[in-house]
Order: C-alpha cells, then sequence, then structure tokens
C-alpha cells in the first residue's frame, strides 16, 4: 500500500527531485489569482484549467508535463484533454502520485 501524501507533498517532492538532478522545470499555476494593495484590485491570469502542475526541459528531449495528484486523487476532465493536447504535440505527459515515480521515469528517459 502507497503511503497517503497530499498534493502539495508530491509536487514539493518532485520540485525537490528535478532542481537535484539539474533538470530546469517551472511551476504551472493555472486559473486566475486576484488581491488587493491600498485600495487596488489586482488580478493575476495563470494558465488555463487543466495545464500541468510542473514543465520540465530537458536538452534534446521533448517538453515532460507532470501533474501531481495525491495518493488518491484523480486526474479531472480538463486535466485529460490537456494530457491529449500535449501528447498529440509530442510531449511528454506524467501523471504521479509520488516523486519516485518521475525518478523512474527519468531513468528510462535518459
Amino acid at each position: 500500500m502507497k503511503p497517503k501524501r497530499s498534493e502539495a507533498e508530491v509536487k514539493r517532492a518532485v520540485m525537490e527531485l528535478l532542481k537535484a538532478r539539474g533538470i530546469m522545470s517551472f511551476r504551472m499555476n493555472a486559473g486566475d489569482r486576484f488581491g488587493s494593495y491600498k485600495g487596488r484590485i489586482w488580478k493575476i491570469t495563470g494558465h488555463p484549467a487543466g495545464t500541468a502542475d510542473i514543465l520540465c526541459l530537458r536538452r534534446g528531449h521533448a517538453p515532460l508535463w507532470i501533474e501531481t495528484k495525491s495518493s488518491t486523487g484523480k486526474q479531472a476532465k480538463e486535466q485529460f484533454l490537456f494530457e491529449k493536447i500535449v501528447r498529440a504535440e509530442g510531449h511528454y505527459y506524467l501523471l504521479v502520485s509520488s516523486a519516485e515515480e518521475v525518478e523512474e521515469w527519468l531513468k528510462m528517459f535518459q
């Protein structure tokens, strides 16, 4: 049985792994963010719904998108559609619930 991990824990562990391996990676935020400062309201437009959590760029390889989930999490419809789009473009896509899954994949595609 897999240990229970929150999505935030999985995301953090994957980002740490990628950093340790020297792989350029970016945390992708979907959706809009709102706030205010000194009476002014601001909005930051994020990536479209379904965008994977992490984008990795490796020299000589197609981009790798990583969607992280808790040990019990499921992929949403928008995430599934995003996966289909990026795979059709020749990118890699991983749906993972642990950093170990990413490590195993990286070993196969060095």
